[in-house]
Protein backbone atom coordinates (compact mmCIF):
# COMPACT_ATOMS: atom_id res chain seq x y z
CA UNK A 1 0.00 0.00 0.00
CA UNK A 2 2.75 2.45 1.06
CA UNK A 3 4.80 1.84 -2.49
CA UNK A 4 1.41 2.18 -4.56
CA UNK A 5 0.92 5.52 -2.53
CA UNK A 6 4.41 7.02 -3.17
CA UNK A 7 4.02 5.87 -7.01
CA UNK A 8 0.78 7.83 -7.11
CA UNK A 9 2.36 10.82 -5.29
CA UNK A 10 5.52 11.02 -7.48
CA UNK A 11 4.19 11.04 -10.65
CA UNK A 12 2.08 14.07 -9.92
CA UNK A 13 5.32 15.81 -8.88
CA UNK A 14 7.27 15.00 -11.75
CA UNK A 15 8.56 17.96 -13.59
CA UNK A 16 8.52 17.18 -17.12
CA UNK A 17 8.66 19.46 -20.39
CA UNK A 18 5.02 19.09 -20.86
CA UNK A 19 3.91 20.30 -17.33
CA UNK A 20 6.64 23.25 -17.48
CA UNK A 21 5.26 24.41 -21.34
CA UNK A 22 1.67 24.05 -21.00
CA UNK A 23 -0.01 25.80 -17.97
CA UNK A 24 -3.22 23.62 -18.26
CA UNK A 25 -1.16 20.67 -16.90
CA UNK A 26 -0.29 22.55 -13.76
CA UNK A 27 -2.34 21.66 -10.45
CA UNK A 28 -5.16 24.18 -9.75
CA UNK A 29 -3.55 25.63 -6.90
CA UNK A 30 -1.15 27.54 -8.93
CA UNK A 31 -3.58 29.72 -10.22
CA UNK A 32 -3.70 33.21 -9.68
CA UNK A 33 -7.23 33.16 -8.96
CA UNK A 34 -7.36 29.83 -6.79
CA UNK A 35 -7.05 31.83 -3.51
CA UNK A 36 -9.18 29.12 -1.42
CA UNK A 37 -6.99 26.62 -3.22
CA UNK A 38 -4.20 24.79 -1.04
CA UNK A 39 -0.98 22.60 -2.72
CA UNK A 40 -1.62 18.99 -2.00
CA UNK A 41 0.25 17.97 1.68
CA UNK A 42 0.73 13.83 2.19
CA UNK A 43 1.86 12.09 5.31
CA UNK A 44 4.62 9.48 5.79
CA UNK A 45 4.76 8.93 1.70
CA UNK A 46 8.44 10.12 0.38
CA UNK A 47 8.22 12.37 -2.51
CA UNK A 48 11.38 11.28 -4.49
CA UNK A 49 9.59 8.54 -6.30
CA UNK A 50 10.64 6.71 -9.11
CA UNK A 51 8.03 6.37 -11.95
CA UNK A 52 8.30 2.56 -13.51
CA UNK A 53 8.44 2.68 -17.05
CA UNK A 54 7.16 -1.46 -17.66
CA UNK A 55 3.18 -1.39 -18.38
CA UNK A 56 2.01 -4.99 -17.32
CA UNK A 57 -0.11 -6.16 -19.72
CA UNK A 58 -3.53 -6.88 -18.80
CA UNK A 59 -5.63 -9.80 -20.48
CA UNK A 60 -9.17 -8.44 -20.90
CA UNK A 61 -10.58 -11.92 -23.06
CA UNK A 62 -9.75 -14.47 -20.93
CA UNK A 63 -10.31 -14.46 -17.74
CA UNK A 64 -8.71 -16.32 -14.90
CA UNK A 65 -11.58 -17.64 -12.30
CA UNK A 66 -8.95 -19.37 -10.51
CA UNK A 67 -9.82 -22.68 -8.26
CA UNK A 68 -13.34 -21.45 -8.06
CA UNK A 69 -14.99 -24.89 -8.09
CA UNK A 70 -18.73 -24.55 -6.36
CA UNK A 71 -21.14 -27.13 -6.01
CA UNK A 72 -24.03 -26.69 -8.07
CA UNK A 73 -27.55 -28.35 -7.61
CA UNK A 74 -27.80 -29.26 -11.47
CA UNK A 75 -26.29 -30.71 -14.12
CA UNK A 76 -24.22 -28.52 -15.29
CA UNK A 77 -23.26 -31.11 -18.44
CA UNK A 78 -26.85 -30.91 -19.42
CA UNK A 79 -27.09 -27.26 -18.59
CA UNK A 80 -24.25 -26.13 -20.96
CA UNK A 81 -25.91 -28.57 -23.60
CA UNK A 82 -28.96 -26.56 -23.89
CA UNK A 83 -27.70 -23.48 -23.04
CA UNK A 84 -25.58 -23.92 -26.25
CA UNK A 85 -28.48 -25.33 -28.47
CA UNK A 86 -29.14 -22.18 -30.03
CA UNK A 87 -26.06 -21.59 -30.89
CA UNK A 88 -25.66 -24.98 -32.77
CA UNK A 89 -28.69 -24.56 -34.68
CA UNK A 90 -27.39 -21.14 -36.25
CA UNK A 91 -24.03 -22.43 -37.44
CA UNK A 92 -25.57 -25.54 -38.90
CA UNK A 93 -28.11 -22.98 -41.09
CA UNK A 94 -25.99 -19.88 -41.02
CA UNK A 95 -23.32 -21.28 -43.87
CA UNK A 96 -22.08 -17.64 -44.46
CA UNK A 97 -19.12 -16.68 -42.59
CA UNK A 98 -19.67 -12.96 -41.59
CA UNK A 99 -17.13 -11.01 -40.17
CA UNK A 100 -17.55 -7.67 -37.80
CA UNK A 101 -18.43 -5.43 -41.27
CA UNK A 102 -21.60 -7.72 -41.69
CA UNK A 103 -23.15 -4.07 -41.49
CA UNK A 104 -22.08 -2.64 -44.21
CA UNK A 105 -22.90 -6.06 -46.76
CA UNK A 106 -26.78 -5.36 -46.13
CA UNK A 107 -28.72 -3.61 -48.92
CA UNK A 108 -30.55 -0.76 -47.03
CA UNK A 109 -32.13 0.80 -50.11
CA UNK A 110 -35.85 1.40 -49.87
CA UNK A 111 -35.71 1.15 -45.79
CA UNK A 112 -38.11 3.35 -44.31
CA UNK A 113 -37.28 5.32 -41.28
CA UNK A 114 -39.32 3.35 -39.26
CA UNK A 115 -37.27 0.32 -40.69
CA UNK A 116 -34.22 1.86 -39.62
CA UNK A 117 -35.30 2.80 -36.66
CA UNK A 118 -36.12 -0.80 -35.38
CA UNK A 119 -33.04 -2.47 -36.55
CA UNK A 120 -30.62 -0.09 -35.11
CA UNK A 121 -32.46 -1.19 -31.71
CA UNK A 122 -32.91 -4.42 -31.94
CA UNK A 123 -29.30 -4.97 -33.47
CA UNK A 124 -27.63 -2.64 -30.67
CA UNK A 125 -29.20 -4.81 -27.89
CA UNK A 126 -28.20 -8.33 -29.27
CA UNK A 127 -24.27 -6.60 -29.60
CA UNK A 128 -24.76 -5.34 -25.81
CA UNK A 129 -26.04 -9.02 -25.14
CA UNK A 130 -22.81 -10.80 -26.92
CA UNK A 131 -20.41 -8.44 -24.81
CA UNK A 132 -22.30 -9.27 -21.39
CA UNK A 133 -21.95 -12.86 -22.62
CA UNK A 134 -18.28 -12.38 -22.64
CA UNK A 135 -17.70 -10.98 -19.05
CA UNK A 136 -19.04 -14.74 -17.46
CA UNK A 137 -18.03 -16.74 -19.85
CA UNK A 138 -16.46 -20.14 -18.78
CA UNK A 139 -17.47 -19.18 -14.84
CA UNK A 140 -18.85 -21.94 -13.39
CA UNK A 141 -21.86 -20.18 -13.29
CA UNK A 142 -22.20 -19.56 -16.48
CA UNK A 143 -25.74 -21.44 -17.31
CA UNK A 144 -27.59 -19.41 -14.29
CA UNK A 145 -25.91 -16.43 -15.78
CA UNK A 146 -26.91 -16.99 -19.51
CA UNK A 147 -30.71 -17.88 -18.29
CA UNK A 148 -31.39 -14.88 -16.23
CA UNK A 149 -29.50 -12.31 -19.08
CA UNK A 150 -31.45 -14.07 -21.57
CA UNK A 151 -34.83 -12.74 -19.68
CA UNK A 152 -33.39 -9.67 -19.07
CA UNK A 153 -32.55 -8.89 -22.99
CA UNK A 154 -35.81 -10.79 -23.89
CA UNK A 155 -37.48 -7.77 -21.89
CA UNK A 156 -35.41 -4.72 -23.75
CA UNK A 157 -36.28 -6.11 -27.13
CA UNK A 158 -40.36 -6.93 -26.02
CA UNK A 159 -40.42 -2.98 -25.20
CA UNK A 160 -39.01 -2.21 -28.76
CA UNK A 161 -41.96 -4.77 -30.51
CA UNK A 162 -44.62 -2.84 -28.04
CA UNK A 163 -43.36 0.46 -29.19
CA UNK A 164 -44.35 -0.35 -32.83
CA UNK A 165 -46.95 -2.04 -31.34
CA UNK A 166 -45.72 -5.68 -32.81
CA UNK A 167 -46.58 -4.46 -36.47
CA UNK A 168 -47.16 -7.19 -38.16
CA UNK A 169 -45.25 -6.17 -41.04
CA UNK A 170 -42.38 -4.77 -39.20
CA UNK A 171 -41.93 -7.56 -37.35
CA UNK A 172 -42.00 -10.29 -40.38
CA UNK A 173 -39.64 -7.82 -41.92
CA UNK A 174 -37.18 -7.35 -38.76
CA UNK A 175 -37.34 -11.14 -38.58
CA UNK A 176 -36.09 -12.27 -42.13
CA UNK A 177 -33.62 -9.63 -42.43
CA UNK A 178 -31.58 -10.64 -39.18
CA UNK A 179 -32.41 -14.54 -40.23
CA UNK A 180 -30.69 -13.69 -43.60
CA UNK A 181 -28.08 -11.33 -42.32
CA UNK A 182 -26.61 -12.00 -38.95
CA UNK A 183 -23.74 -13.54 -38.05
CA UNK A 184 -23.97 -17.03 -36.64
CA UNK A 185 -22.87 -15.48 -33.10
CA UNK A 186 -25.63 -12.89 -33.33
CA UNK A 187 -28.18 -15.55 -34.77
CA UNK A 188 -27.45 -17.45 -31.92
CA UNK A 189 -28.53 -14.75 -29.63
CA UNK A 190 -31.22 -13.75 -31.45
CA UNK A 191 -32.99 -17.01 -31.02
CA UNK A 192 -32.27 -17.38 -27.49
CA UNK A 193 -34.66 -14.30 -27.55
CA UNK A 194 -37.09 -15.54 -29.44
CA UNK A 195 -37.18 -18.40 -27.16
CA UNK A 196 -37.67 -16.55 -24.47
CA UNK A 197 -40.59 -14.48 -26.08
CA UNK A 198 -42.43 -17.47 -27.03
CA UNK A 199 -43.11 -18.76 -24.06
CA UNK A 200 -44.28 -15.34 -22.52
CA UNK A 201 -46.43 -14.11 -25.97
CA UNK A 202 -46.91 -17.44 -28.17
CA UNK A 203 -49.27 -15.96 -30.72
CA UNK A 204 -47.21 -12.79 -31.30
CA UNK A 205 -43.81 -14.77 -31.87
CA UNK A 206 -45.91 -17.41 -34.09
CA UNK A 207 -46.94 -14.12 -36.38
CA UNK A 208 -43.47 -12.83 -36.72
CA UNK A 209 -42.15 -16.11 -37.68
CA UNK A 210 -44.85 -17.19 -39.90
CA UNK A 211 -42.79 -16.33 -42.99
CA UNK A 212 -39.96 -17.60 -41.90
CA UNK A 213 -40.61 -20.76 -44.53
CA UNK A 214 -39.30 -18.41 -47.30
CA UNK A 215 -36.71 -17.37 -45.48
CA UNK A 216 -35.24 -20.97 -44.45
CA UNK A 217 -37.18 -23.35 -46.08
CA UNK A 218 -35.06 -26.42 -45.26
CA UNK A 219 -35.36 -25.41 -41.31
CA UNK A 220 -38.60 -24.08 -40.73
CA UNK A 221 -40.01 -27.09 -38.72
CA UNK A 222 -36.61 -27.29 -37.11
CA UNK A 223 -36.67 -23.23 -35.67
CA UNK A 224 -40.65 -24.14 -34.53
CA UNK A 225 -39.70 -26.64 -32.49
CA UNK A 226 -36.39 -25.08 -31.12
CA UNK A 227 -38.62 -22.02 -29.76
CA UNK A 228 -41.09 -24.50 -28.22
CA UNK A 229 -38.63 -25.36 -26.11
CA UNK A 230 -37.03 -22.22 -23.58
CA UNK A 231 -34.01 -23.98 -21.54
CA UNK A 232 -33.48 -24.10 -18.21
CA UNK A 233 -30.77 -25.37 -15.96
CA UNK A 234 -32.68 -26.02 -12.85
CA UNK A 235 -35.67 -27.58 -15.08
CA UNK A 236 -34.62 -31.03 -14.74
CA UNK A 237 -33.46 -30.25 -11.13
CA UNK A 238 -34.60 -33.33 -8.68
CA UNK A 239 -35.03 -32.83 -5.25
CA UNK A 240 -32.51 -35.00 -3.45
CA UNK A 241 -34.56 -34.88 0.27
CA UNK A 242 -38.21 -35.44 0.15
CA UNK A 243 -39.47 -32.07 1.80
CA UNK A 244 -41.47 -32.73 5.08
CA UNK A 245 -45.04 -31.70 5.30
CA UNK A 246 -46.06 -28.12 7.09
CA UNK A 247 -47.19 -28.31 10.62
CA UNK A 248 -50.99 -27.90 10.44
CA UNK A 249 -52.12 -28.81 7.23
CA UNK A 250 -51.86 -25.66 5.53
CA UNK A 251 -54.03 -25.30 2.37
CA UNK A 252 -51.60 -23.26 -0.46
CA UNK A 253 -53.68 -21.23 -2.26
CA UNK A 254 -52.09 -20.12 -5.76
CA UNK A 255 -53.05 -17.18 -7.70
CA UNK A 256 -51.95 -16.48 -11.14
CA UNK A 257 -50.56 -13.59 -12.38
CA UNK A 258 -52.49 -13.47 -16.02
CA UNK A 259 -55.71 -14.30 -16.48
CA UNK A 260 -56.20 -18.40 -16.81
CA UNK A 261 -57.55 -20.17 -19.97
CA UNK A 262 -57.40 -23.94 -20.55
CA UNK A 263 -56.05 -22.92 -24.26
CA UNK A 264 -53.51 -21.73 -23.03
CA UNK A 265 -50.87 -24.60 -21.32
CA UNK A 266 -49.12 -23.54 -18.28
CA UNK A 267 -45.49 -23.06 -18.40
CA UNK A 268 -42.80 -26.15 -16.94
CA UNK A 269 -41.36 -23.19 -14.87
CA UNK A 270 -44.88 -22.87 -12.82
CA UNK A 271 -45.61 -26.76 -13.23
CA UNK A 272 -42.62 -27.80 -11.25
CA UNK A 273 -43.28 -24.80 -8.69
CA UNK A 274 -46.81 -26.67 -8.43
CA UNK A 275 -44.88 -30.03 -7.60
CA UNK A 276 -42.91 -28.26 -5.42
CA UNK A 277 -45.05 -27.04 -3.50
CA UNK A 278 -47.55 -29.45 -3.19
CA UNK A 279 -44.68 -31.74 -1.08
CA UNK A 280 -45.40 -29.30 1.50
CA UNK A 281 -49.20 -29.30 1.48
CA UNK A 282 -52.54 -28.87 -0.61
CA UNK A 283 -52.09 -26.97 -3.22
CA UNK A 284 -55.40 -25.12 -4.16
CA UNK A 285 -54.91 -23.42 -7.63
CA UNK A 286 -57.32 -19.99 -8.11
CA UNK A 287 -59.13 -19.96 -11.83
CA UNK A 288 -61.50 -17.67 -12.86
CA UNK A 289 -63.88 -18.08 -15.79
CA UNK A 290 -62.54 -17.79 -18.92
CA UNK A 291 -65.05 -16.78 -21.11
CA UNK A 292 -64.53 -13.18 -18.62
CA UNK A 293 -61.28 -12.54 -20.29
CA UNK A 294 -61.91 -13.87 -24.39
CA UNK A 295 -60.61 -11.34 -26.64
CA UNK A 296 -63.39 -8.09 -27.38
CA UNK A 297 -65.08 -8.65 -24.30
CA UNK A 298 -64.20 -4.82 -23.18
CA UNK A 299 -63.45 -6.15 -19.96
CA UNK A 300 -60.56 -3.91 -18.73
CA UNK A 301 -57.08 -4.47 -16.99
CA UNK A 302 -58.67 -2.91 -13.75
CA UNK A 303 -61.99 -5.58 -13.83
CA UNK A 304 -60.37 -8.48 -14.50
CA UNK A 305 -57.59 -7.47 -10.76
CA UNK A 306 -61.13 -6.69 -8.90
CA UNK A 307 -62.45 -10.03 -10.37
CA UNK A 308 -59.44 -12.01 -9.49
CA UNK A 309 -59.55 -10.29 -6.06
CA UNK A 310 -63.12 -11.48 -5.45
CA UNK A 311 -62.34 -14.96 -6.76
CA UNK A 312 -59.81 -15.04 -4.36
CA UNK A 313 -62.21 -14.20 -1.39
CA UNK A 314 -64.53 -16.54 -2.03
CA UNK A 315 -62.20 -19.30 -2.34
CA UNK A 316 -60.68 -18.45 0.91
CA UNK A 317 -63.87 -17.96 2.55
CA UNK A 318 -64.79 -21.27 1.30
CA UNK A 319 -61.62 -23.03 2.83
CA UNK A 320 -62.06 -21.38 6.32
CA UNK A 321 -65.81 -22.56 6.57
CA UNK A 322 -65.28 -25.94 5.85
CA UNK A 323 -62.19 -26.60 7.47
CA UNK A 324 -61.87 -23.64 10.17
CA UNK A 325 -58.58 -25.04 11.83
CA UNK A 326 -56.44 -25.41 8.85
CA UNK A 327 -54.27 -22.27 8.07
CA UNK A 328 -55.11 -20.74 4.70
CA UNK A 329 -51.26 -18.99 2.75
CA UNK A 330 -51.60 -17.19 -0.60
CA UNK A 331 -48.81 -17.44 -3.02
CA UNK A 332 -48.42 -15.64 -5.68
CA UNK A 333 -45.74 -14.17 -8.55
CA UNK A 334 -46.05 -10.55 -9.75
CA UNK A 335 -49.37 -9.34 -9.73
CA UNK A 336 -50.47 -12.70 -8.37
CA UNK A 337 -49.03 -11.50 -5.59
CA UNK A 338 -50.64 -8.06 -5.91
CA UNK A 339 -53.81 -9.83 -5.59
CA UNK A 340 -52.77 -11.58 -2.15
CA UNK A 341 -51.58 -8.52 -0.44
CA UNK A 342 -55.30 -6.84 -1.24
CA UNK A 343 -56.93 -9.99 -0.10
CA UNK A 344 -54.83 -10.16 2.95
CA UNK A 345 -55.81 -6.93 4.46
CA UNK A 346 -57.02 -6.58 8.02
CA UNK A 347 -60.41 -7.42 7.16
CA UNK A 348 -59.20 -11.04 6.73
CA UNK A 349 -56.12 -10.84 9.17
CA UNK A 350 -56.83 -13.66 10.28
CA UNK A 351 -55.15 -15.87 6.59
Amino acid sequence: MFSHLSAYFSRGRESDIVRSDHSYCKPWSTHPDASRSRPIRTLLVRMNGKRGTDDEEVDVEHADYGDRTFPTIYDLTKARSLMDECETYSDLVNRKKLGDNWHELIVKDGWSHAQHTLFDKVVSILEGDVLARLAYARDVSEPVMRRLHNDKTAKKVRRVFGDIAWDETLCQWLHATLSDNLSSQLLGVYLDILQVLRSKVPSLVDMMTSASASVLPATSEALALLLKRPWDPAIALTVQSKQRKLTGSPFLVLIPSTPTSPAVPSTRRSRAWHNQLSTLGRVVPVTASSSVYHEGSGVSPDDCAEKMVYVTRCKVQELQGHFNTRPVVLIGWGAGALVACKVTLPAFACI
